[in-house]
């Protein structure tokens, strides 16, 4: 059964955009497609970045896409935040 999996963003500077590589286990012959959505660490869904979910659609043979997360950027100095992205 073929699967999704979505790696860490690298570090990203408040008010960037968040990148997450989310990869299908093998090539499939049929569009297949997943929602990306967000869960809180540190930093605060809808204050420190976009709770929107992004949806990927992945044509037939293609095993690798981009979710780009908006982050939020303030003038409050503060330690690094966390957040994380999810599948669904």
């Amino acid at each position: 059964e073929p699967y999704f999996v979505i790696a860490p963003a690298a570090t990203v500077t408040e008010g960037g955009l968040a990148a997450f590589r989310v990869t299908l286990s093998r090539a499939l012959t049929t569009p297949a497609s997943v929602w990306v959505g967000t869960t809180d660490g540190t930093a605060a869904g809808g204050v420190d970045f976009s709770t929107n979910p992004q949806f990927l659609s992945f044509a037939p043979g293609v095993t690798e896409q981009t979710a780009y997360l908006r982050t939020y950027g303030d003038a409050v100095a503060e330690p690094t935040e966390t957040f994380s992205a999810r599948l669904y």
